[in-house]
């Protein structure tokens, strides 16, 4: 059944090939995330709801970010099960590394739970009767973002910097001097929540007193009253 699945998902991108990318704006750009979805404290039944959506050999998850590492993985918990790899209904250029595939994607469906599901009960949740829209990012710069910020309200996007982060807070600047303190006159942008997996990336370096990490990133995520919520850090 799941690969009869992955093989009905990959005839659907073949045959949507030379079609114009999917928008990357939401339906709603107030859309929570899957981490917000599930921090606050879920009520069952009918949700929508903004994330990765992976799949691998265990089948499909639509998770809160992704960790870069070769190949991609979920980076924690915070996921809802969806079991075989479900259709997309506006397919697009979904990514692949090796046996994994994952693109951002808006969905709506049946929440339930809490229980144990997914490999080793992994999640608490799953999302039931999905129905996916693949986003794709729109790349653009820390200076457009700045400069027009309405115009990407409530888009995927993609966007290349600095990050400094913290525990309890993160910028992605345009340039940083030496020791990690930002170029003067640097444009930057701030993070709705740091970054996860900061610590993990390589090349990332720590300052002095070791609270901050730094380093050069491109980060996907979304772009939503001016600030840059995480879906995964690219290095």
């Amino acid at each position: 059944m799941y690969r009869l699945a992955i093989m009905l998902l990959l005839l659907t991108l073949a045959a949507c090939g030379g079609q114009t990318p999917t928008a990357s704006s939401l339906s709603a750009a107030n859309l929570p995330t899957v981490g917000e979805l599930l921090l606050a404290g879920p009520s069952l039944g009918q949700v929508a709801t903004v994330g990765y959506l992976f799949i691998d050999e265990h089948g499909a998850v639509l998770t809160d970010a992704l960790h870069m590492r070769d190949p991609p993985q979920p980076l924690d918990d915070l996921g809802l099960w969806l079991g075989d790899a479900p259709t997309l209904s506006n397919s697009t250029a979904i990514e692949r590394s090796g046996a994994t595939q994952y693109v951002i994607v808006e969905a709506r469906g049946r929440l339930e739970g809490p229980g144990n599901f997914g490999p080793a009960g992994r999640y608490r949740y799953r999302l039931v009767d999905a129905e996916l829209f693949s986003r794709v990012p729109q790349t653009t710069t820390i200076a457009q973002l700045v400069a027009e910020p309405e115009a990407y309200e409530g888009h995927a996007i993609r966007v290349r910097g600095e990050l400094m982060s913290n525990a309890d807070s993160a910028l992605l600047i345009e340039r940083i001097g030496a020791g990690g303190v930002p170029a003067n006159n640097a444009r930057q942008l701030k993070f709705a929540t740091p970054p996860r997996d900061a610590a993990t990336i390589p090349g990332m370096q720590s300052s002095a007193d070791g609270r901050v990490m730094y380093g050069s990133v491109e980060v996907v995520g979304l772009w939503r009253d001016g600030r840059l919520y995480p879906l995964a850090l690219i290095f």
